[in-house]
């Protein structure tokens, strides 16, 4: 039973987690990979949005940082390593005592007598498929998964061809002399 449960750890999920356990909410935590971080980490696409770190995971940044020397033996190339900060995101969550719950996936929804007020999930762990009771949820699954299986109205895809973007619209540069 808790407080809160956050469908997602990924870049927005684990911000989420975080600003509410350190608020002192009871939070629980679905993530359907093996660590936190979502494409950033686990997906390994190791930047920022417009090359812009900071903020919120200013925090983690240094927790990824204070790896290099005891956990990693070199720095990454890029923004952030990705493993560093996977850890790190999982080491700030537990430290403010959420709990989190990997390789999870959301496959249904208990709603109040409303129909519309999510109660509680269920969720296929590792242990097998168990239930976990909440007071709220946010839905930080890459694709609203967890709001399509309570029933809520939804599109999917651009307006004007219907079609996803995978990820992030990630850009590749080559700098070379030739």
């Amino acid at each position: 039973e808790y407080d809160l449960i956050v469908a997602g750890v990924g870049t927005a999920g684990a911000i989420a987690a975080l600003a509410a356990a350190e608020s002192g909410v009871k939070v629980g935590c679905m993530e359907r990979l093996a660590m936190a971080g979502g494409t950033a980490t686990a997906g390994g696409l190791p930047v920022y949005y417009y090359g812009i770190p900071g903020g919120r995971y200013a925090d983690v940044d240094a927790g990824a940082e204070a790896c290099f020397g005891t956990d990693f033996v070199e720095s990454y190339k890029f923004s952030f390593h990705p493993d560093a900060k996977g850890m790190a995101i999982e080491d700030k969550l537990l430290q403010t005592g959420a709990e989190i719950h990997f390789e999870t996936t959301v496959i249904g929804v208990f709603l109040d007598d409303d129909g519309v007020t999510v109660r509680g999930v269920r969720a296929v762990t590792p242990a097998g498929v168990c239930c976990f009771g909440c007071r709220m949820l946010i839905d930080a699954t890459g694709n609203g998964e967890v709001c399509a299986i309570a029933g809520a109205a939804y599109s999917e895809g651009r307006k004007s061809d219907g079609k996803p973007q995978p990820f992030s619209s990630i850009r590749l540069f080559r700098r070379d002399a030739g």
